[in-house]
């Protein structure tokens, strides 16, 4: 299953009162001092990896690709803007979530190492609404009309959609092995978010029961599609769901 972009995840740690700013402002300066350099080897050198990137750009798993794809996530205006920012002004811990540059473009490990670029370049916009496009002309012609996908997901049986256009998320399960055939169609989802490290579910009621997609925003190994024989609410989970990942229509 491939997860919501990371900026999803820091508009919801936003939202979070700060704690007491605690950021050792030496190691800050000592950051901005790679970062003034332009030297990308030793800016890639300050990475965390894997960093993630808006879907359905693949994350960036090592510093050689990051090298390859240095233009996509950093550019000249970003660059001047971190190396020009203030250690003690600009730059604030969020508790165990991390150390946030201004308003969450840039995010910090507490080793001081860059965990999120958030920042959004001209090139990524590009690459963003290419691999959107190639998305879309592979779809069913009634499903290209979204503007943002959210997950897609395969099992031996079903393509599983969830895309977002305004603020309708919809769910659409395609024929595994012929994936122009639509199965179902389901709009307006209910999106809740699950603590605060990005885990969410959405749930869609149709017919008498509830169609509930889960991630746990670490991985496909918690991630999971539920088909529930009843109406139930965001807040209810039933302890054992009918069928998981591989959901009977019928």
């Amino acid at each position: 299953m491939r997860l919501l972009a990371f900026t999803l995840l820091v508009a919801q740690v936003l939202m979070a009162q700060p704690t007491a700013n605690t950021v050792q402002t030496d190691r800050i300066a000592a950051l901005l001092k790679v970062i003034s350099s332009r030297d990308r080897a030793l800016i890639a050198n300050e990475i965390s990896f894997p960093l993630g990137r808006d879907y359905p750009l693949q994350p960036i798993q090592s510093k050689a690709e990051l090298l390859k794809r240095f233009d996509e996530v950093f550019d000249a205006s970003f660059l001047r803007e971190l190396a020009g920012s203030d250690p003690k002004q600009d730059w604030e811990e969020m508790g165990w979530r991390g150390i946030m540059f201004r308003n969450g473009s840039l995010w910090l490990d507490f080793d001081y190492k860059i965990l999120a670029v958030n920042h959004e370049t001209q090139l990524t916009r590009r690459l963003l609404a290419a691999a959107i496009q190639k998305q879309k002309d592979r779809l069913p012609a009634s499903l290209r009309d979204f503007d943002q996908p959210i997950l897609e997901w395969r099992t031996p049986k079903y393509l599983i959609r969830v895309d977002l256009k305004g603020d309708d998320y919809r769910l659409a399960l395609l024929d595994g092995k012929s994936p122009t055939r639509i199965l179902c169609v389901l709009h307006h989802g209910d999106f809740h978010f699950e603590g605060t490290m990005g885990s969410f579910l959405i749930d869609w009621q149709s017919e008498g029961k509830t169609h509930r997609i889960y991630s746990d925003a670490s991985g496909e190994e918690g991630d999971g599609y539920y088909l529930y024989d009843s109406l139930i609410s965001r807040d209810d989970w039933p302890d054992t769901p009918l069928e998981t990942q591989e959901p009977s229509l019928h």
